[in-house]
């Protein structure tokens, strides 16, 4: 199964005029702004000009494309000036989990992760686990159908499927 993850990078702090990015794929539409604001407690906004997501697998069901995938990236900013802005594309290579292999990697509000799991053969229920070093920040974890959109941002992760709160470790069994 083929992923891939769109980084982008602006030193614009501007929220009135911020780049607004979307990206069309076959069977969805993703879209996001640079700078990303998240509010926190107290009224708090936190700004983010490193964004990176996760696009929607070809064929999430792991099945060969029938045909070739295209990808079409709109970029925008109604900035009364120009602005500068890095945006690459990756392929993922650690996209699909195996069952009992971790995975190490980072996340953050302006750079969720996820990832695709398929039951082997004669397995009906597994139990994912994730455990990180730091106490602080809070983290979200979230398991939903293979289905697109992947609901992977902090105001739309409950949407779909199930998901839990947790510091240190976090276990959810799934069948």
């Amino acid at each position: 199964v083929d992923a891939l993850r769109v980084f982008v990078r602006s030193d614009s702090d501007d929220l009135e005029f911020p780049l607004l990015f979307v990206v069309r794929q076959q069977k969805g539409v993703l879209s996001w702004q640079v700078p990303l604001a998240f509010r926190g407690y107290y009224q708090r906004t936190y700004t983010y000009q490193d964004v990176s997501r996760t696009l929607c697998p070809t064929d999430p069901r792991g099945q060969a494309p029938t045909s070739e995938q295209f990808l079409y990236i709109d970029i925008a900013s109604m900035a009364p000036s120009s602005v500068q802005y890095e945006l690459i594309v990756r392929r993922l290579p650690d996209f699909e989990l195996q069952t009992d292999v971790p995975l190490n990697f980072s996340a953050s509000p302006s750079q969720p992760q996820y990832f695709l799991y398929s039951f082997p053969e004669g397995v009906d229920s597994v139990v994912i686990k994730v455990k990180s070093a730091e106490t602080f920040p809070c983290t979200v974890v979230s398991v939903q159908d293979i289905a697109c959109p992947v609901y992977d941002l902090d105001h739309n992760v409950e949407f779909n499927g199930v998901y839990q709160s947790m510091t240190k470790k976090a276990a959810i069994t799934i069948q």
